[in-house]
């Protein structure tokens, strides 16, 4: 008798890349995800070589020039998404230092991705069924059964929880609540939101233009890291077009100020006017170009921002041990959710797909026994699961150092520049 198929919750990047990885073996799989199919995700992540290149290798030896050529920013007028990690002084344009310089010269180590293009080009040929929200999960290793709010079962061999961080409908203070399979099975496990407020915005040039402003100040980078005084104003290509047009996106964050911060609003992780206060602060700013052209309170004073919570998540090695029991694995955010800006929650996200892909083949015939189920889940963790938390850690921990005073920044500079490390 055929297996059961593999079932996926959540159609982000690791449940496409480990549901791509088991459709080119042969492996019948099902991804369901919540949102609805046209929903965009028009934002970018940096991708890592340490990340992507096992992946490239297990889809067949794809090239880096073919996948960045397929997924980078800057695809549309024959970029490669190339990243510059250099930090300015958003106050004086001063260079200060790469945290990240290019290891002998491989400007290849690191790009900025689409996360729209990379889903496409992940979810080509994939059984994709949207609009399907998990209600909650029954059953044993080799035979689970996800249960969707519309009322639909639908048994798999083995599920893979691949969903993220989701926001409670009740608005938790100073948590998150759990991904869908997580609050199913876990329903006490929540991410710890960090004090840290953010606001994300997007602008749009003609590629003329932005060339013209970016190559006097940034050079080819589709990265613009700006550090000022205890606040960081980010600019990221987001997306190019074949018409012309160039979306950026902006960040402006700071550490919380107090109990009476008025940008302070963990509850309302969503898209909003831009707060009066966001724009008497950005004011109060000195910003030189180009932060002073694209993180302007009179460029932006009409437009919607997103308010954005900083998350970090570690889930017990004795509670994912007691999901297992159900057939259950957690890969992605939906185990290790951590913060953004030098985070690296996305390419952890894509290594635990490659690994599991990896045991789950080794162990796949026409049947998975109970038996297989339950070693897979155990090795996959046994070698992913620390990798993921102290990925989580580090990345909490240099985002906690990430809004400073400038003269610490400098400090950081001069350090680097001793070590070399400065471009």
């Amino acid at each position: 008798m055929p297996s059961k198929p593999v079932l996926i919750i959540g159609g982000g990047i690791s449940g496409l890349c480990v549901a791509r990885l088991l459709v080119q073996r042969g492996i019948h799989c099902i991804i369901f995800e919540q949102s609805v199919m046209e929903k965009s995700q028009g934002y970018a992540i940096t991708v890592r070589d340490w990340a992507f290149k096992p992946l490239l290798e297990e889809l067949g030896g794809v090239t880096v020039d073919a996948f960045q050529n397929a997924v980078a920013v800057d695809r549309a007028f024959g970029g490669s998404g190339w990243v510059d990690l250099t930090f300015r002084n958003n106050e004086t344009g001063k260079a200060l230092f790469n945290p990240e310089p290019p290891k002998g010269g491989n400007q290849g180590a690191l790009f900025r991705a689409n996360r729209s293009a990379l889903r496409d080009w992940l979810s080509d040929g994939l059984d994709v069924r949207y609009e399907h929200k998990l209600e909650g999960v029954r059953g044993t290793p080799g035979h689970v059964t996800a249960v969707f709010r519309s009322g639909l079962e639908i048994a798999g061999s083995i599920l893979i929880g691949a969903d993220g961080v989701n926001s409670s409908d009740a608005g938790i203070r100073l948590t998150l609540s759990a991904s869908l399979v997580r609050r199913a099975l876990l329903p006490n496990a929540s991410a710890e939101v960090l004090p840290v407020v953010l606001f994300h915005g997007k602008r749009v040039m003609t590629v003329e233009a932005w060339r013209e402003l970016w190559t006097n100040h940034i050079g080819a980078s589709t990265v613009a890291a700006g550090v000022g005084d205890n606040f960081n104003t980010f600019i990221t290509v987001a997306n190019g077009t074949n018409s012309g047009s160039i979306y950026l996106d902006w960040t402006y964050s700071r550490a919380r100020a107090g109990e009476d911060d008025a940008l302070w609003m963990p509850t309302r992780s969503e898209i909003m006017k831009v707060p009066q206060h966001l724009l008497k602060e950005i004011r109060s700013k000195d910003l030189v170009p180009p932060f002073s052209i694209l993180v302007d309170a009179d460029a932006i004073k009409k437009d919607k921002v997103y308010n954005w919570r900083i998350w970090a998540l570690q889930v017990s090695r004795e509670d994912l041990d007691r999901v297992s029991e159900r057939g259950v694995v957690l890969i992605g955010d939906a185990v290790h959710a951590m913060p953004i800006f030098g985070g690296e929650g996305g390419n952890h996200a894509i290594l635990d797909s490659v690994e599991l892909f990896k045991i789950i083949s080794a162990r796949w015939t026409e049947t998975l026994t109970a038996g297989d189920v339950r070693t897979v889940i155990q090795d996959f963790y046994n070698g992913a699961y620390q990798r993921g938390q102290d990925a989580v850690k580090r990345c909490a921990q240099r985002f906690s150092q990430f809004h400073q005073p400038i003269e610490k920044w400098e400090k950081v500079a001069e350090t680097a520049t001793r070590n070399g490390n400065r471009v």
